[in-house]
């Protein structure tokens, strides 16, 4: 399970227009105890400065939080106060089909009353719900929340669950068979996808052409792309689609290529930069990431978004 702990520009900043942090090493604490093998996102862990960020990277790192809030499967949101970035995120989170989890005590309150699965008036409380296996019924007797289908591609979308199962059904559903090509995840799409029971049904396999000479020797990317454009670029990310589609014979195919980090960027390519690519008869798309986090961060956001480019495609 991975967990999201609200709050996106908080930042080190101790003074009376900032609440203190210590509640989120509280929830961490809380979440770990009962369940050892989650994923706890906290914006502060990642970005303890951002207070003090200038407009450029205050902004990179406003969208950034914003959209790894929508990955979570838990959001836990502590409003002690309003918050427009808490509301923000949790606003992310609900469209993506998150359960939100919300301490306050403003549960009059629009944004907490109409979003939150639960809500709680301490962290003690939270804590109760916690130990005494909350989370795991939570997810046994509800569903997400149903939002509307036509809000925008930003995080307003449609209702979803687990995206690997997302994908089994829809692939299922139109009797489709997909490939992928990956280089900087390393397998790590092809390991997400093959995590649901019955991917065998419609995955037909995967390539990891980690070198130039594998993207063209296996997936025939051409010599001048890679010369022209790069390893890392539109043109190849789509090059990589097409070929993998070609070489197993798929409906569909999606690749990734980037610089997962810390070392390769450059000014014009920087760490974190990612294409990911999706091929179709007679059609391919391609989207461009710039991810902040570390290698594994990295690599993991740029399977998951690859998983909701084709999502996105096969809904239509």
């Amino acid at each position: 399970m991975r967990f999201f702990v609200a709050g996106i520009m908080q930042g080190s900043r101790q003074d009376e227009d900032i609440c203190d942090q210590d509640y989120r090493t509280a929830i961490r604490e809380i979440i770990l105890a009962s369940y050892p093998d989650a994923e706890v996102i906290c914006p502060f862990d990642l970005y303890p400065d951002s207070v003090g960020y200038g407009y450029e990277r205050g902004k990179e790192t406003f969208l950034v939080m914003a959209h790894r809030a929508r990955e979570a499967d838990f959001l836990v949101a502590y409003l002690p106060e309003a918050s427009m970035g808490t509301a923000i995120e949790m606003w992310q989170a609900y469209g993506a089909g998150a359960r939100i989890l919300t301490i306050s005590p403003m549960s009059d309150n629009w944004v907490v009353k109409f979003l939150s699965h639960r809500v709680f008036a301490s962290i003690e409380e939270f804590a109760d719900f916690v130990a005494h296996d909350g989370v795991g019924e939570l997810v046994a007797r509800e569903q997400p929340p149903s939002t509307s289908s036509g809000l925008n591609e930003q995080g307003m979308g449609t209702t979803e669950v687990v995206l690997d199962e997302q994908i089994a059904d829809l692939l299922s559903q139109r009797g489709l068979t997909l490939a992928v090509a990956e280089s900087c995840t390393g397998g790590l799409l092809g390991h997400r996808i093959t995590n649901f029971s019955g991917s065998s049904d419609y995955f037909q396999g995967g390539v990891i052409s980690y070198s130039n000479e594998a993207k063209e020797s296996l997936l025939g990317v051409p010599h001048e792309t890679l010369v022209q454009h790069g390893a890392v670029s539109e043109e190849t990310a789509l090059a990589m689609a097409r070929g993998a589609r070609r070489l197993l014979g798929t409906d569909l195919a999606v690749s990734i290529t980037g610089i997962a980090g810390p070392t390769g960027g450059t000014p014009e390519k920087p760490v974190g930069l990612t294409y990911i690519g999706l091929a179709a008869e007679d059609a391919g798309w391609v989207e461009k990431h710039i991810w902040r986090g570390d290698r594994s961060q990295n690599k993991e956001q740029s399977a998951e978004a690859a998983l909701r480019l084709l999502v996105k495609y096969l809904r239509g």
